[in-house]
């Protein structure tokens, strides 16, 4: 894959997940989704030693092998590192609905507050 299929790759995996028409399930601290009967898993990590987080996208064929790995760094690759941590957001918010439960959270204090 070259750099510009992977970039549209993780532009096309932001829009779908933002459209909520890809769907992610998280296993074992990885997000991990289908697309046409193959996988797809981000996950972050972080090194202590040196203080550098990253995160790993992986593809993985129709047989469950993993095929190909990227990890993006924050250090050596600042944009693509935030893209990814822009799709690592979109779906944490997806699978666990946080934005939403914020707001039912702040709506129910709100009411509980004017009692």
């Amino acid at each position: 894959m070259t750099e510009e299929e992977y970039n549209r790759m993780v532009d096309l995996l932001v829009k779908a997940t933002q459209a909520g028409n890809l769907e992610w399930v998280e296993r074992k601290g990885r997000f991990t989704a289908t697309v046409n009967g193959c996988g797809i898993a981000l996950y972050p990590d972080y090194d202590p030693m040196i203080g550098n987080s990253n995160y790993t996208l992986e593809l993985v064929n129709a047989k469950g092998m993993v095929f190909n790995t990227y990890s993006i760094d924050e250090l050596s690759d600042k944009s693509g590192y935030d893209r990814l941590d822009k799709l690592y957001a979109l779906v944490k918010d997806s699978v666990y609905q946080i934005a939403e439960s914020e707001r039912k959270i702040l709506e129910g204090l709100e009411e509980l507050a004017e009692k």
